[in-house]
């Protein structure tokens, strides 16, 4: 007994189309990027300054404190987490929303697939 697995020539197309489409989409994920503020813990100001990109401390503007950029992360890692939650989850619904147009748009027309 042997099975026959060779495609058609439609759906090696509908398949080419779909990974191309995939493939857009993770492309174009910078649309998703974001700013993410870090605050001052002490004083919740919005803005740091430094000697150099390369220092390890920064001083927010606001109330003078001197602080370690990694401890203003670790401060700030809650609000961090939160935004990393969001962009997931809008990332998850566009990479759902865009595969079911790319699926929806290669069976249009095709009366023994439907997809909703």
């Amino acid at each position: 007994m042997s099975l026959d697995y060779s495609l058609s020539h439609t759906a090696c197309i509908t398949i080419i189309l779909l990974l191309f489409n995939l493939l857009r989409l993770i492309m174009n994920l910078d649309k998703h990027s974001r700013t993410i503020a870090l605050q001052c813990p002490t004083c919740g100001g919005g803005s740091f300054q430094s000697e150099t990109v390369e220092d390890t401390e920064v001083k927010c503007v606001q109330c003078g404190r001197v602080i370690e950029r990694d401890d203003l992360l670790r401060e700030n890692s809650e609000n961090i987490q939160e935004n990393l939650e969001e962009m997931k989850s809008d990332v998850e619904k566009d990479i759902a929303r865009q595969m079911r147009k790319a699926l929806q748009d290669a069976f249009k027309g095709n009366k023994n697939i439907k997809i909703k």
